[in-house]
């Protein structure tokens, strides 16, 4: 009994692969030229088919990239030097229905030195105006998502939408009297990776080196039944 339970168990596990894996790529940009520091859009992604297994996980890798320009007019009378300001992107991909999936970051930041304050009211210029461009400041970051509820909203037929929001932040140190203003464009780069195991096939034909396993494991259990048979005619 021990030998045909081994057999049976090789003829059903031919056939079936577990990892497999399906990968898209996709790519969202900002809304506008120039945007603001805020901005939103989104792309449509094809959902992971059932008929092809049973989906595990799925992977995200997010590519934040930002362009853009930071200005600052100090409206103190005390200069700044060796000043620091940072711009923060917060790029947040989302679905509807799944609620928040991944976040990235990238932070452009520049040093600046301006005098005390030579103008009554913010005109960003003059030697109290400072300014920095930045262009294709990258952030990454992966996650992978098991949860049976987000599996479920990727999974069937069509497509679903990814968004992509954008929050931007400013920050100046020293702090103090200082007017500032951030434009900023932005795209996300990414994949998608559905992580399955490939549903059996019912047609697929066993290898050779199975049908070879098969072969032998009924041919001991035949020569095993002879056996007793002839040992109970002898007797």
């Amino acid at each position: 009994m021990r030998n045909m339970c081994m057999v049976l168990m090789l003829f059903m596990g031919a056939g079936l692969t577990q990892g497999a894996q399906i990968v898209q790529n996709f790519m969202i940009p900002s809304s506008g030229t120039p945007a603001s520091v805020n901005f939103m859009n989104s792309t449509d992604v094809a959902r992971f088919d059932p008929l092809l297994g049973t989906l595990l996980s799925i992977n995200f890798d997010l590519e934040g990239t930002i362009n853009g320009t930071q200005f600052i007019d100090n409206e103190d009378n005390n200069g700044i030097v060796n000043g620091t300001g940072a711009t923060t992107v917060q790029l947040n991909l989302s679905n509807a229905s799944a609620g928040h999936l991944i976040t990235v970051a990238p932070v452009a930041s520049f040093t600046f030195t301006v005098t005390g304050d030579s103008d009554v009211n913010p005109d960003f210029q003059g030697t109290d105006f400072a300014s920095n461009s930045f262009a294709n400041v990258v952030k990454s970051a992966n996650t992978t998502i098991s949860d049976a509820m987000v599996l479920g909203i990727f999974s069937g037929p069509g497509n679903i939408t990814l968004n992509l929001s954008a929050l931007g932040s400013f920050e100046v140190t020293p702090g103090g009297n200082l007017a500032t203003l951030t434009f900023t464009q932005g795209l996300a780069r990414g994949t998608i990776t559905y992580v399955y195991n490939e549903a059996p096939s019912t047609a697929e034909i066993p290898e050779p080196l199975t049908m070879l396993l098969i072969g032998g494991g009924l041919a001991m259990i035949g020569l095993r039944k002879r056996g007793r048979f002839e040992r109970s005619q002898a007797a």
